[in-house]
């Protein structure tokens, strides 16, 4: 586990964010014979070229906030904090998740709990969580033992 000082930057950052999206991404174990593209075989590096090509077409770093659920039927779910991505483009990057992974990609209820969630997810579901200024990215992991 990471030091108190970076789990709390961490969800400070969650408090101040004036986050616009909230949406979980997918990446599934089994992929649907219908998809047509070609996978990203890490989840990470599909996530990180997902935020790259958002970054790109919108002239500027993303500040988000990535918690990583690993599920036991060995799926993978980003649930996601973003700032800055207009509404009319949710549909287009929802869409774009699904050709890099043949995952889904939902949006959820964003309201003041969300504080309270990222903290269910890290200290009682044992989730990691990453967040990032648009600059750098920091992880705050649970510990091994803890899963």
């Amino acid at each position: 586990m990471y030091g108190d000082d970076d789990v709390d930057q961490c969800f400070q950052f969650v408090s101040d964010g004036m986050w616009d999206w909230f949406l979980t991404l997918k990446y599934p174990q089994r992929i649907t014979p219908k998809y047509r593209w070609t996978r990203n075989d890490d989840p990470g590096d599909a996530f990180r070229e997902w935020i790259g090509e958002m970054a790109s077409a919108h002239g500027f770093g993303i500040s988000y906030v990535r918690v990583i659920e690993r599920r036991d039927d060995g799926d993978i779910l980003y649930h996601v904090l973003l700032r800055d991505i207009p509404e009319e483009l949710w549909r287009h990057w929802r869409w774009r998740w699904y050709e890099l992974t043949a995952g889904a990609a939902w949006d959820r209820r964003l309201d003041d709990g969300i504080v309270r969630l990222i903290k269910h997810f890290y200290y009682r579901l044992h989730c990691d969580v990453e967040y990032s200024d648009g600059w750098s990215a920091t992880l705050c992991q649970v510990g091994e033992d803890a899963r």
